[in-house]
């Protein structure tokens, strides 16, 4: 890993308040790094997805179509939108943003697109079929097209690797040409089975873009290259505070990881990237 580090931390309250007791705590290594953290309430208990627009993160639970919008430097969330009269119900694995439309899928493939500041809250609904090849866990976008991230394949000569699928959201067609696969075989996390939780695309100012990959069981992250190789893998920093780390955003300066919990999901801001 190299500047996701171990530093000072925020209290889990909403307005975060630095205290250098905490720092212990969470097991902070180096107190001229930081790394901060929030509680993101009931409602975003399960979260299951990040995303970012205009400067906020956004997430999503992963038991209804309702996106949040995280204002981090003033712990606050609001409620951006949803999908359908009451918010529709399902499994939601994922969350990305193209332009001013925002995309979130279920563990099951149906895809859900929308403005992302509808204010009647108007959708579409696309099957993608995707739900009958694996179990969705993850979603993300690299320029036009959607990616699909598999957490265990349903069809058994899919098996024994990782899938990313490509998606195109305009043509609402599978890309094959575009897909990721990787053998199990190349990944290795301390010896357990490995199940990916979360992805992003990571366009990083000074380096080549890769893709970013959380596994939440392992509490492990992985970076593979453009084309699916893969460059470098860890166990996440402060492990013990990412009991189940289901979303993953990266911007110019920070990294998100979002963590389901038993009271209250968190969200942690880490300075830099993998």
């Amino acid at each position: 890993m190299s500047s996701l580090f171990v530093g000072r931390c925020l209290s889990l309250v909403m307005l975060c308040t630095m205290v250098s007791i905490v720092m212990s705590v969470f097991g902070c290594a180096q107190a001229d790094d930081s790394v901060l953290r929030m509680a993101l309430g009931e409602k975003l208990r399960e979260v299951s997805g990040l995303a970012w627009y205009e400067n906020s993160v956004l997430a999503i639970a992963d038991e209804r179509a309702r996106i949040y919008r995280v204002d981090f430097e003033q712990g606050r969330i609001s409620k951006l939108r949803h999908f359908g009269e009451k918010s529709e119900k399902g499994d939601f694995e994922g969350l990305a943003v193209i332009g001013d439309q925002v995309y979130a899928i279920t563990s099951d493939g149906l895809l859900y697109a929308g403005g992302v500041a509808e204010a009647d809250n108007t959708f579409t609904r696309v099957d993608t079929g995707l739900g009958e090849l694996c179990e969705i866990e993850g979603l993300a976008h690299r320029h036009d097209l959607l990616f699909v991230l598999c957490k265990e394949a349903h069809k058994k000569h899919l098996g024994q690797q990782l899938l990313i699928y490509a998606w195109n959201p305009v043509t609402q067609n599978r890309v094959p040409a575009a897909d990721l696969v990787v053998p199990w075989s190349e990944l290795v996390f301390e010896g357990k089975k490995y199940l990916p939780s979360a992805l992003e695309y990571v366009q990083p100012a000074q380096a080549d873009p890769h893709w970013l990959i959380l596994a939440a069981r392992n509490q492990g992250w992985l970076v593979l290259s453009e084309q699916g190789a893969v460059l470098r893998q860890g166990v996440l920093p402060n492990r013990q505070q990412h009991p189940q780390a289901e979303g993953v955003l990266v911007t110019q300066d920070y990294t998100f990881v979002a963590d389901e919990g038993k009271q209250t999901g968190t969200l942690t801001r880490y300075q830099g990237s993998f």
